[in-house]
This record gives structure tokens, C-alpha cells and sequence, in this order.
């Protein structure tokens, strides 16, 4: 019984014991890939204290076991301690911290005998890229056997006011190369897609001229930039000299490209449309993003400085931008189920990239591959395939216009066509009725009465003048006036004098030059409505007025006439011709009657149209009578 309890003690004390000894990382067991973690211990201390309080720890036995690779935020700088077993082996590793932002790195050796030595130089984000002593985007340092053998690893790390992941890994040589072209592959092919896709948008953007291509090949090229950061890769290929930038272009380049996530949104979903609260929103952060921006290069220290305080807000704006964007999306699902159904999948993959990424980042699992990268190419390529869609929308709805307008113009030259004939059917007639029937009619009496020469020459002279009146009618007017105002006035006093009609015309400050084009329509509009007063309306009185009313040019004709019904009587051609010469104008063309009350048309004409057409063809001047 004394035997038993006495083996039991010796056990609980070498279990007691064997826990306190150090855990000893066999090399020989290291054949492929093998995480640290568990066999590294950690201290924290303050950045300024000196390696002799380190080594002191160690000794000493403060040291605690790691337990996860990520530390969370800190204000400290931090030592690991990875004792290596002695073996007699010749072979050759890598340790590698697999996380490409560390602000300051130092590996020593630590040697049985208290003996205390560097391997390769300090490194980090602080300091320029060659001082690495691997050519990788992650701090890598090739090792030996024989020369770690027996010793222990100690690692500081530095990365104040952020969050702190160190995975610790042991790679074996051939694995490790293996791996690393394998990923340089994976990647290379994932940039190169990224890449042909910038090129789609832009030559895209480049031939529809469409502003959701443009903010779209802007989002991507963030996003290539913004990827290319987060992986190492900017700091290793575009700026290896700019030592201690990349942390503050991380912040600046996430905030950049969540705004341009949010102007493609703004564009691709419509939301200035459909939803104009939420748009005015965004506006704001995109206007948050801008300030801060440019006021980052002149407060780049205090940013860095106080990074613990400014961080979470930039972290916050970014989520909520996010956030809202997502809404958008989910609000506008049942207007537009394929843009939106295809935005929220895109947005999908790279939200559950982030949160896999983030969930590995704490410790909670470890991802066979780059999550947050294959989000994001999934994402751009989710996106290629929505404005490709939205492309062929686009290209469907311009067919259907040009389409609408080659049926419109059809429709519009056949009534211009038809207006023609009538207008030639009417000449014609007036020639044969009128003209000619008072000539054989002055003939006949010349041969039967022998009319005095003064009779026969008044005849003539009437004859000449209603001759005159008709081929007025019928050249452009731009041949017998200066302006519109002077040619209105002339024809109101034709019509007076033929049909006794008073007929006023006003203008106020409406403009003297006006292009060929719009003078022809305007004097067209003007002469067509008067000769329907003259034969039709039974009128005493008509007003003509022109003016410039808030960049209008405005035309009002209005009679004191018998009116008709304008829903019982159908548009004559003369009407449909007025009406098409307003909208050929680029102009509107209303009438209202009624009957017993006369008849009032108002044509309104843009100025800026009027502008564009005088700078367009260069006005000659119209010749006089």
C-alpha cells in the first residue's frame, strides 16, 4: 500500500514536472508544413525595452504558451520562443509568418550556452522590402538544420495600434517551393482574369458611353489595387523603396474602393431612382470618403498616431457603405429582379469571403485557400455577367427607339408628303378657278367689249398682284424679309386687306436672327393658321404674338372665331402640318377650341435649340425684295 501511494506521487510529480519543461520542436518530424502555434511561447513588453529583459523572461519562465495566432488590438511589442530540438540531420526549412503586415520583424538565435545572435536583418512594412531575407510577399527566412539545431528561435514583432496575427509556420525546402509557385500560379491566373475584365469595361465604357461602365472599370481597378495590398503583392512589385506606407494605403485604398462600390451602385442599381433617400445617404459618405482623402497626406502622422481612435470610424463608414448598398439592392428586387438579383449574388460571395476570412483570422479554422481573393474574382465576375446583361438590355431598348423613331419619321413624311400634294392640289386649283378663269374671262370681254386700255390695265395689275400673293405663299420665306417679326407683320397685312380680318401682331424681346430652319417653320406655322382664320373661322379679329418667355421661344395665334370641337372634328392636314413642323423644331405644338369661342394655338420652341443651329451652319443674309 506504502509502494502505491508512493508511485503515485513520483507520477503526479514527473506529470508536474513535464509540464513546466519547455515544448521542444522536433526538426526531424517536419516534412511537409508544420504550424508553430503550438509549439512557440509568447511574451509582451513594451517597444523600448531592451533584449536583456527579454532573455531574462525567458529564462526565468514567463514566457506562456501560445495559444492562438491572433493577439487582437495592442499597444506592445511582442516576443516568441521556439526551442528546437538538437538532431543530427542535414536538411533545409523555412519559417515563415504567413501575414504580410508586420511593421517591424527581428529573428535571433538563442544557443544552450546564453550565446545571443541575429539571423538576417530587421524587416517589416517600416522598412524597405529588400531587407527581407526571402524574396515573398510574407516574411520568410530560409534556415538549416545544423544551424538551428539545439537552439532556441526567438521572434520580435511589432505592429502597434492594430490587430496582430502571427501564424507561425515550418515549412520543409522542396514543400515550401512547391507551394509558393503553386499560389504564384493560382494568383497570376486570378489577376489576369481581374485584368481582362478591367479591359471589357473600360472598351465597353469607351463604346456605349454608358457612366456604369466607367464607374464599374474604376471599382475594379480599386479592387485589383486594394487585393494587391492586402496580399503583399503591391509592396513586393509597385513601391518594394516606400517603406511604412503600405498600412495607411490599406485604410485610404479600402475607403476608395468601397466608394467606388458605391457610385457603381448608385449607377448599376439606379437608386437615385427608385430609392432617393438612400441615395442622398450614400452621397454623404462618398463625400466623407472625399475629405478624408485629401486630408490624409498632411495628417498622415496624426492618423498613424492615433490609428486606435480613426481606425474604427474609417472600419464603420465602411460597413455601413456596405451596408446600405446591400439594402439598395434587396429594395429594388422587385422592380428590377435581374440587376438586383445578380448584385445581391455578387455582393454575396465577397460577404462571405470577408466573414470566412475574418473567422481565420481569429483562429476559428484554418482555409485550404485565399478566401477573400476568390470573393472578390467571383464577385467580378458576377458583375461582368450583369453588365453584360445589362449591355444587351441596352442594346434590346435603343433597337425598340430607333425603331419608334424610323416608324415616327415614316408616319411624319408621309403627312409631309401628303400636305405637299394637297398644298399643290390647292395652287392647282387656284390656278385653274381663280387665275385662270379670270384671264378667259378678260379676254372674252377684251374681244366682245373692247374694253378701255385703263379697265384693262387695272385687271392686269390685280391679276399680277394675286399672281405675286401666290408665289409669296409658296417660296421660303426667308426670301422676302429680314426676321420673323417683319415677315409676320407683312403677311397680317396681306390678309387684312384680302379678307378684311383685323389682325394684330406683338413681339416682345423675342430675338431678330433666327436660324433658317426654325424662321421657315415658325413663318409656315404662322401662315397656315392665318389662311384657316381666313376660310374657315368666320373670325373679325386675330392675334398673333411672338416673345421669349424663360429660354422659350413662344408663338401665340389666337382668333375670335366660330371654334369647333376638338374631340368631334379630326385633325385637318393642316394641323398635322403645324404640329409637325413644331416637333420637327424640337418644339410643342398645343391647340384649344371651342365652339362660339374661337380658336387659341401655342407653339413653344427651346432658345438653346435656336442657339445650337446658328452655331451650327454658319446664317447668310437674306436678300432683300
Amino acid at each position: 500500500m506504502k509502494i502505491g501511494w508512493f508511485s503515485l506521487g513520483f507520477l503526479v510529480l514527473s506529470l508536474g514536472y513535464g509540464q513546466s519543461q519547455p515544448r521542444v520542436l522536433s526538426l526531424d518530424s517536419v516534412w511537409g508544413k508544420e504550424s508553430l502555434t503550438r509549439w512557440a511561447y509568447m511574451f509582451s513588453l513594451q517597444p523600448q525595452a531592451p533584449i536583456d529583459s527579454v532573455l531574462e523572461a525567458w529564462r526565468s519562465g514567463k514566457f506562456t504558451r501560445m495559444q492562438s495566432a491572433n493577439l487582437g488590438y495592442h499597444n506592445r511589442a511582442f516576443w516568441f520562443a521556439i526551442p528546437i530540438s538538437k538532431q543530427n540531420i542535414d536538411r533545409e526549412f523555412f519559417l515563415e509568418i504567413a501575414n504580410s503586415h508586420l511593421d517591424k520583424i527581428s529573428l535571433f538565435q538563442l544557443d544552450t550556452a546564453g550565446q545571443f545572435a541575429r539571423i538576417g536583418n530587421p524587416t517589416g512594412d517600416d522598412l524597405p522590402f529588400n531587407t527581407r531575407s526571402y524574396n515573398n510577399r510574407y516574411f520568410v527566412w530560409p534556415l538549416t538544420a545544423k544551424e538551428i539545431s539545439g537552439k532556441t528561435l526567438l521572434i520580435r514583432v511589432e505592429k502597434l495600434n492594430s490587430s496582430l496575427q502571427v501564424p507561425l509556420w515550418m515549412w520543409e525546402r522542396n514543400t515550401f517551393r512547391e507551394a509558393n509557385t503553386r499560389t504564384a500560379l493560382l494568383y497570376g491566373v486570378g489577376f489576369g482574369m481581374m485584368l481582362l475584365v478591367v479591359i471589357y469595361s473600360l472598351l465597353a465604357w469607351l463604346l456605349i458611353r454608358d457612366k456604369v461602365y466607367g464607374a464599374y472599370f474604376f471599382m475594379i481597378i480599386c479592387s485589383i489595387f486594394l487585393l494587391a495590398i492586402n496580399e503583399g503583392f503591391a509592396f513586393q512589385f509597385l513601391y518594394p523603396r516606400w517603406a511604412g506606407i503600405n498600412s495607411i494605403l490599406r485604410v485610404s485604398m479600402s475607403a476608395v474602393a468601397n466608394g467606388a462600390l458605391i457610385l457603381f451602385s448608385l449607377l448599376f442599381l439606379n437608386i437615385r431612382r427608385w430609392l432617393p433617400r438612400v441615395a442622398r445617404l450614400l452621397a454623404w459618405i462618398l463625400a466623407f470618403y472625399f475629405v478624408a482623402l485629401v486630408a490624409t497626406p498632411l495628417t498622415a502622422k496624426f492618423l498613424v498616431r492615433h490609428s486606435s481612435v480613426f481606425l474604427p470610424i474609417i472600419l464603420t463608414v465602411i460597413l455601413s457603405g456596405n451596408v446600405i448598398c446591400f439594402y439598395a439592392a434587396i429594395r429594388t428586387y422587385a422592380k428590377q429582379p435581374v440587376l438586383s438579383g445578380l448584385y445581391i449574388a455578387a455582393y454575396s460571395a465577397i460577404l462571405i469571403a470577408t466573414l470566412a476570412t475574418v473567422l481565420e483570422d481569429y483562429g476559428v479554422w484554418e482555409l485550404p485557400f485565399n478566401f477573400l481573393f476568390a470573393g472578390a474574382l467571383i464577385e467580378t465576375l458576377v458583375f461582368s455577367v450583369a453588365l453584360t446583361y445589362l449591355m444587351r438590355k441596352v442594346y434590346v431598348e435603343r433597337n425598340e427607339l430607333w425603331l419608334s423613331i424610323s416608324r415616327y419619321q415614316k408616319e411624319a413624311m408621309q403627312s409631309y408628303i401628303k400636305g405637299i400634294e394637297l398644298e399643290r392640289e390647292r395652287v392647282s386649283r387656284d390656278l385653274h378657278d381663280d387665275i385662270g378663269s379670270r384671264l378667259a374671262n378678260l379676254r372674252r370681254l377684251a374681244e366682245t367689249r373692247g374694253l378701255p386700255p385703263e379697265q384693262l390695265l387695272d385687271q392686269i395689275q390685280i391679276l399680277a398682284h394675286d399672281v405675286r400673293s401666290l408665289s409669296h405663299r409658296l417660296a421660303p420665306p426667308t426670301r422676302s424679309a429680314k426676321n420673323l417679326v417683319s415677315m409676320v407683320e407683312a403677311l397680317a397685312q396681306e390678309i387684312q386687306q384680302s379678307t378684311g380680318i383685323r389682325v394684330s401682331v406683338q413681339s416682345f424681346d423675342f430675338p431678330e436672327q433666327l436660324n433658317a430652319e426654325l424662321l421657315n417653320e415658325f413663318y409656315r406655322i404662322v401662315q397656315e393658321a392665318l389662311q384657316n382664320i381666313a376660310r374657315h373661322a368666320q373670325a373679325k379679329t386675330a392675334d398673333v404674338q411672338l416673345f421669349l418667355h424663360d429660354d422659350e421661344l413662344v408663338l401665340t395665334i389666337e382668333d375670335d372665331g366660330r371654334g369647333f370641337d376638338l374631340k368631334s372634328k379630326p385633325k385637318g392636314i393642316g394641323l398635322e402640318n403645324m404640329q409637325l413642323r413644331a416637333t420637327n423644331a424640337g418644339g410643342i405644338f398645343e391647340i384649344n377650341s371651342e365652339p362660339g369661342r374661337g380658336t387659341h394655338i401655342l407653339v413653344s420652341i427651346p432658345q438653346k435649340e435656336n442657339d445650337r443651329l446658328l452655331n451650327q451652319t454658319p446664317q447668310q443674309e437674306m436678300p432683300r425684295d
